[in-house]
């Protein structure tokens, strides 16, 4: 889809809907985040957050890709490197910047990943093989192997020793993070792609992934698409932790979100961990990320 970009409340203004890269060039590149009504980028009031400290260790490397064969404009590739360095500000302790752009291609799998989805439709085929092809890149950007990454029995991203990350996708794009641990442990870090172009679709959400008690807590609130694409995403990426701590797949009304400082905090009664999820809209897009919160 061609992203549109506004300068409504609540969005980012990119500014290409007048200026191409070309012109870019001719000056540093810095994007205008919004984040929860806060215009300057998170990361320059990292040292500020409750959460800096849980996610100082975390050196993600984000690439992004395209499922489909984006519109001839020049602002393509420069959206991209918007939503990397939406990631790279809300995860990152230390900034490292990764550019990518890329079409997904069924050609790039391995053919050990290519069996994974060989009854998959051609739609989640080029959404598999752009998501993988972003792991490979960030696992590269960190001195990661160059190896299948393949798929758990719960469906998870299967990272080669020493590293681990997470992967989604939505409304055609595709992203990736990936860092270094230490010793083989669960997720600890994840991250979440929501298309919310189409408003109705989060409208529908609500209904699916609110408990009775969240639905009270939020009162008005609940009517506002873009707060209930917050929950969304945070619940998707900090599925991928806990189903990941509990051994089983999780469903989004077992996570309770109540708001926290700058995001939402998450928390699951079989679990002892508490999540922190903080968004950014870049475009249409909510790009989030999820990590074990340190108290």
């Amino acid at each position: 889809m061609s992203a549109r970009f506004s300068a409504c409340p609540g969005k980012v203004d990119t500014g290409f809907s007048k200026r191409t890269c070309a012109n870019e060039k001719t000056r540093a590149h810095r994007p205008n985040y919004r984040h929860l009504g806060v215009h300057q980028p998170l990361a320059e009031r990292a040292g500020g957050l409750d959460t800096a400290a849980a996610l100082s260790y975390i050196a993600a490397h984000v690439t992004v890709a395209w499922t489909r064969r984006p519109m001839a404009e020049p602002r393509s590739a420069c959206f991209l490197k918007d939503i990397e360095n939406a990631y790279l500000s809300l995860g990152a302790g230390e900034i490292i910047s990764v550019a990518a752009g890329r079409v997904g291609c069924v050609a790039d799998l391995s053919p050990t990943e290519a069996a994974l989805i060989s009854h998959a439709s051609d739609a989640h085929r080029l959404e598999f093989a752009a998501g993988r092809w972003c792991a490979r890149r960030a696992l590269e950007q960190i001195g990661g192997p160059a190896v299948p990454i393949l798929r758990g029995h719960l469906g998870e991203p299967i990272w080669p020793p020493g590293f681990a990350g997470s992967i989604t996708h939505d409304g055609g794009i595709a992203a990736a993070a990936a860092y270094r641990v230490a010793r083989p442990t669960g997720t600890s870090f994840a991250i979440d792609l929501v298309d919310c172009s189409a408003r109705s679709r989060l409208a529908d959400i609500a209904a699916v992934i609110l408990s009775d008690h969240e639905r009270s807590a939020l009162g008005d609130q609940i009517n506002h698409p873009m707060v209930i694409a917050q929950i969304f995403s945070a619940k998707e990426a900090a599925i991928k932790i806990l189903s990941a701590d509990l051994g089983r797949r999780i469903e989004f009304t077992e996570i309770s979100a109540s708001p926290g400082q700058a995001g939402w905090l998450l928390v699951h009664p079989q679990s002892s961990a508490t999540i922190h999820g903080r968004s950014l809209e870049v475009g249409s897009f909510l790009t989030t990320v999820a990590a074990l919160r340190a108290d």
